[in-house]
């Protein structure tokens, strides 16, 4: 099966920002609600309607926006996938918000049928849910502002990193270490970092990569997964509760998806085109 990974070293990103709408944030009773094609009985979820979690601050996973009404609505490369699952498998979703660390919650509690979120499928988090196969591969990565220069995994000794609380990046930082500030929310990683009181910030290397395209002040690093000391794969994964019957239809879409192109096609709309090709020669 083909793996396309998110190493984005030297990729110019250019049109990165053209289609991007973190990951952590948002109000746990903001919804939004995406319709699939009409109910086809032949369909593995025809007529069902689906509580999706997510934190709508990770850029270009998912973040609130305002659309040309002028009202707010969730996009991105998650948001997207959902849209494609949603056609295909015949459901309608509902979109719940919350904060990074409030997802499992959600899920436990049957206020949500599944999770997608940027969230990594971990030892620890699966003694609680259930998770799909990979969607996306990623890396880590930290924006710092230019002038403080962060270069290896020594360089972050005894940085101020700022991280969402609850999050891998939050434990990779400590293991580096480096003196971690946590926050709720994505917005508050990047607000703080921008405002000077950090040295950097560790997220997604996707969304550093958009950051720093923004901001010709600030650079990023990406670190492999070799010098954060991860074993097996670092990955994207959906949710759901402990046994679902979901996971496996789910995982049918999700394998054909990496398989038929589809998975690319999605990422090319938020990452650039250059971003995949890049990806196809890894």
């Amino acid at each position: 099966m083909k793996k396309w990974k998110c190493v984005l070293a030297a990729v110019g990103l250019v049109g990165l920002l053209a289609g991007c709408g973190g990951g952590d944030g948002g109000t746990a009773d903001s919804t939004n609600e995406a319709s699939s094609s009409s109910a086809d009985a032949s369909k593995p979820l025809a007529g069902q309607t689906l509580k999706v979690a997510m934190s709508p601050n990770f850029v270009p996973f998912e973040s609130a926006e305002l659309n040309d009404k002028g009202e707010t609505e969730v996009v991105g490369f998650d948001v997207d996938l959902m849209d494609q699952l949603a056609k295909d498998m015949g459901f309608k979703y509902e979109i719940i918000e919350t904060e990074f660390k409030g997802l499992i919650g959600e899920l436990q509690s049957g206020r949500a049928d599944l999770i997608i979120s940027g969230m990594t499928a971990t030892e620890e988090r699966a003694k609680s849910v259930d998770f799909s196969d990979p969607y996306f591969y990623t890396k880590t990565g930290v924006i710092f502002p230019k002038d403080r220069e962060i270069k290896t995994v020594e360089d972050m000794k005894g940085k101020k990193i700022a991280v969402s609380f609850g999050t891998n990046y939050e434990k990779q930082a400590q293991s580096m270490g480096a003196e971690v500030t946590p926050f709720d929310s994505g917005a508050a990683v990047l607000q703080d970092l921008y405002n000077g009181r950090v040295d950097g910030a560790m997220m997604d290397a996707t969304k550093a990569a958009i950051e720093s395209e923004k901001n010709p002040d600030y650079s990023y690093i990406i670190f492999s997964d070799e010098e954060l000391g991860i074993t097996g794969d670092n990955t994207f994964n959906i949710a759901f509760q402990k046994d679902s019957e979901l996971t496996a239809d789910f995982n049918t879409y999700i394998n054909q998806y990496r398989e038929d192109g589809t998975m690319d096609d999605i990422a090319s709309r938020w990452m650039g085109e250059k971003f995949i090709e890049e990806n196809k020669k890894k």
